[in-house]
């Protein structure tokens, strides 16, 4: 058993050292500054606040239309929700 495996290795060893390799890629680099002077890392308008937690006149409507309707069923408060 001990022989396969270093038979085994052996032949994996010798595989490796007998297969051409690819020479190394050259890479390039950019430089930092026009890495960091993408159009993505401009300032964006942000919207206020309140305007972000503010509902439109419509859902405001169909919610206190639903707990209107579940008010009206006499629902407990774990049903309230669905």
């Amino acid at each position: 058993m001990v022989r396969l495996l270093l038979i085994f290795a052996v032949v994996l060893i010798t595989g490796c050292k007998s297969t051409p390799g690819d020479a190394p890629k050259k890479v390039t680099t950019e430089s930092v500054s026009a890495l960091f002077n993408h159009r993505a890392f401009m300032p964006q308008n942000i919207p206020s606040e309140s305007s972000l937690f503010t509902l439109p006149d419509s859902e405001k409507q169909k919610l206190h239309q639903h707990f209107q309707r579940m008010k009206n069923k006499n629902s407990s408060k774990d049903e309230f929700g669905h």
